[in-house]
């Protein structure tokens, strides 16, 4: 039971009156603050205390493996019991017999309930607000996970509104609070490693531990927050009980660690997933995760996959007047100054066209005003590495030259444009995967 989970749990009792808490076996580390404060106010039912009793129907929340909650469907079966489950991981495979599922493209599970609550118009305690709201913020990474959207805005909004304590919940958040956990966070950054896999920066650490630690997931997040990686893979491996734990945290749109691990028995989001693996070998699983990354792993997207082929281009002989009447005809602020063999020899703006108006030598050549010193691009420079040299050189336009000749030009709003495109293509595939059930 994750802060995912607990939140979820705390609204469905809003939706479900009469219905009993049940408390898992396993809570994450992270929300066992939380829960320690609320336990009495909770009063989650232990597993144990179902035996023997008489279940006719249950809510299942945030997961929608029967893995999951095997726990509970040993103590009291599955025969002629009815379930509903309300999940927000659609790659996940469903597989409790005859479930009805509630599925939604939420960045947090506990945001689905927050918007049934809102549609009813029901109202809820502050306590369960806080809790919910914590719920929200712990998924959605502070609303900065790329799964978010516009409902779970709006369900902050409403558990704002109910009273929730904002105070509470960012102290909740805190990540690492026991020593052994600062502990191991410095050791992972000491030990990270960087690949260059098919154009992806991909960070890895591998740590050998004595025993089983909690908390590992906090670590790793909290890694990946410092070191703001685009892709990160922590494995930890305990030689003691023969096993193995992966936790990935991704960045990368077109990237699903969800995906990568599922294939390892593990799940997840698609920036955020982990996988327990049985094995004497840990090196052996690390070395198989990787290699399995550079086959898995899509080409990262390079400059001439967002560059403007078709450039409009100065010549250095032009005077500052045709080259301001050219400028204004194609509806540009500045072009690249190209000689007769094609190579870029400067870079022509209309502040020079300004300067030399201001000087009233407008008939002099473009050589004389344009910037000679011009950064350029290969067509395989990575887009991170665009988007770095665009921001860190201060410029807005980035010629991309092969063997010396100008083959395009990637501006920033080509860079924002393909970005926005690609948020929006992701979501269209993701929403594709959803199928909303009455």
């Amino acid at each position: 039971m994750d802060l995912d989970c607990i939140g979820s749990i705390v609204l469905a009792k809003y939706l479900y009156p009469g219905y009993i808490p049940v408390r898992s076996g396993r809570i994450h580390p992270v929300a066992r603050n939380l829960y320690n404060l609320y336990e009495n106010y909770l009063e989650f039912t232990q597993i144990s205390d179902l035996k023997g009793q008489d279940i006719g129907s249950m809510v299942v929340l945030d997961t929608r493996s029967s893995e999951q909650v095997s726990e509970y469907f040993k103590c009291i079966g599955t025969k002629n019991v009815s379930v509903e489950v309300f999940d927000h991981h659609p790659s996940a495979e469903g597989d409790i017999p005859g479930a009805l599922f509630h599925e939604c493209r939420f960045g947090a599970n506990t945001t689905q309930l927050a918007i049934e609550l809102i549609s009813r118009g029901i109202k809820i305690s502050r306590e369960d607000a806080t809790i919910a709201l914590t719920a929200i913020y712990a998924d959605t990474g502070n609303f900065l996970h790329a799964n978010v959207c516009p409902e779970d805005f709006k369900a902050a909004s409403f558990l704002l509104g109910q009273g929730a304590e904002l105070t509470l919940v960012k102290d909740f958040l805190v990540p690492l609070r026991e020593k052994t956990q600062i502990t191991l966070f410095h050791e992972v950054l000491n030990k990270i490693e960087t690949l260059n896999i098919r154009g992806h920066r991909v960070q890895v650490c591998y740590l050998e531990l004595i025993e089983d630690s909690q908390g590992l997931g906090a670590v790793i997040e909290k890694v990946f927050e410092v070191e703001n990686s685009e892709i990160l893979f922590g494995f930890f491996y305990f030689a003691g009980p023969g096993k193995i734990l992966v936790i990935a945290r991704n960045s990368c749109e077109e990237f699903h660690v969800n995906e990568i691990l599922s294939d390892f028995g593990g799940g997840g989001h698609r920036a955020a997933a982990a996988a327990t693996i049985k094995t004497t070998d840990g090196r052996f699983i690390y070395e198989k995760v990787i290699a399995y990354l550079g086959e898995v792993l899509s080409p990262a997207a390079t400059a001439k996959d967002i560059m403007t082929r078709d450039v409009a281009f100065l010549r250095p002989d032009m005077s500052l007047l045709d080259a301001s009447i050219f400028l204004e005809q194609v509806s540009h602020t500045a072009a690249p100054v190209v000689d007769e063999s094609g190579s870029v020899v400067g870079f022509f703006t209309l502040k020079e066209i300004m300067k030399g108006r201001k000087l009233g030598k407008m008939q002099v050549p473009v050589s004389a005003f344009m910037t000679r010193k011009v950064v350029c691009v290969k067509p395989d420079t990575l887009l991170r590495d665009v988007e770095e040299i665009l921001y860190m050189n201060n410029i807005g336009h980035l010629p991309v030259t092969s063997e010396g000749a100008l083959i395009g030009i990637v501006t920033r709003s080509d860079y924002l444009n393909y970005m926005r495109g690609e948020i929006g293509r992701k979501k269209l595939a993701m929403e594709s995967l959803y199928v909303t059930m009455a």
